[in-house]
């Protein structure tokens, strides 16, 4: 069965980098209980904490997972890694939805975790407010 992706910021369709999974079969949107969401400007970053964010689940080919790790600059762990400033930036881990296990591209590099936070959790929603 083919892997199933969160995703919160750009990629949400609507937005700039919807482009990526125009072809991807849409599953759900749900809310993530225990993550936070931070503005990073023209983009989001989540990390674990206490909130939910909105999310788009979609099943994607691994051409297309391949494209949002290159997107995003996560590597996996047998590729070398793209570092900002000598660290990682995002990082993908598996959730569990109401859909099943799913990748997340979380806000790994601390430095970002003071940016504002988006109460809401819902990137779209916050930006239709700005």
């Amino acid at each position: 069965m083919l892997p199933l992706v969160a995703v919160y910021g750009s990629l949400r369709r609507g937005l700039w980098n919807h482009h990526i999974l125009a072809h991807s079969e849409y599953v759900a949107k749900t809310r993530l209980p225990g993550w936070q969401m931070f503005s990073l400007g023209r983009f989001p970053g989540v990390r674990r904490g206490q909130g939910y964010i909105t999310v788009e689940i979609y099943r994607v080919t691994p051409p297309v997972l391949k494209a949002l790790d290159q997107m995003e600059g996560y590597y996996p762990e047998h590729t070398k890694p793209r570092l900002v400033d000598e660290k990682k930036f995002y990082d993908r881990v598996q959730v569990t939805t109401g859909s099943g296990l799913a990748h997340l591209y979380i806000l790994e590099d601390r430095r970002y975790w003071q940016s504002p936070l988006i109460e809401s959790g819902d990137w779209v929603g916050h930006q239709q407010e700005s």
